[in-house]
């Protein structure tokens, strides 16, 4: 319902305002929707969320937007114990956050890979 009202609301808008703004809005709304289905356990709405939210910021050249919606995802998914898809999106995530040029950012979150994956091999003996 939310992303419906803001769909017709940027259309309204979209005459007076630079498009480029209404589209990273959208991504950004959809991130939230994301984090927001999550919150309430609508896990299947929540992928969905994610995974439209990674599309659209891709789409748009959002790279920084794409990146972020990567690690929230990859997240996401390690913390409801599906870690190889997560590692894949936090890997993605790193080279969305290099290709923007945050390269603190892509590095730190190496780190934080690299301790998620110390921390499965540990679990798993």
């Amino acid at each position: 319902m939310v992303l419906a009202t803001l769909a017709v609301s940027c259309t309204i808008l979209s005459n007076s305002m630079d498009i480029s703004f209404i589209q990273t809005s959208l991504s950004k709304l959809q991130l939230l929707q994301a984090e927001l289905h999550y919150l309430n356990e609508r896990h299947t709405m929540a992928e969905l969320s994610y995974q439209s939210a990674i599309v659209s910021a891709t789409e748009h050249k959002f790279l920084h937007e794409a990146a972020l919606s990567c690690e929230l995802y990859g997240i996401y998914l390690i913390e409801n114990k599906d870690v190889e898809r997560g590692l894949e999106q936090l890997k993605r995530a790193v080279e969305l956050f290099a290709q923007w040029g945050a390269m603190v950012k892509a590095k730190e979150l190496m780190v934080f890979i690299e301790t998620m994956i110390d921390a499965a091999k540990s679990y798993k003996n």
